[in-house]
């Protein structure tokens, strides 16, 4: 019986977030009170983090408006994520 090697493996995991302070969408004044990351690792290693939540408003509340916030990681043209992030990008096998 032939055995298949996959030779590219994506693995997405999506996090609820609590208690994370508002982060800077860059390029924008827009302020995001983080609610959800998305990684995504290629073959064991993380290479994409998405951030969403709504607007933070003038006061600190959540606004109506969702955004996200996205990193490349190992890109020269992209931030680092928050440092919340990241004890999540290390790959363990579920």
């Amino acid at each position: 019986m032939p055995t298949l090697t996959p030779t590219d493996v994506t693995v997405i995991r999506t996090y609820g977030v609590t208690g994370a302070e508002p982060i800077d969408k860059r390029y924008t004044s827009v302020r995001i009170i983080p609610d959800e990351v998305t990684i995504t690792f290629d073959n064991g290693t993380a290479s994409h983090v998405k951030i969403a939540g709504y607007s933070a408003k003038k006061d600190g509340t959540a606004g109506a408006a969702r955004h996200n916030a996205e990193y490349w990681i190992g890109s020269v043209a992209s931030d680092m994520p928050p440092e919340w992030v990241a004890p999540l990008l290390e790959f363990t096998p579920v």
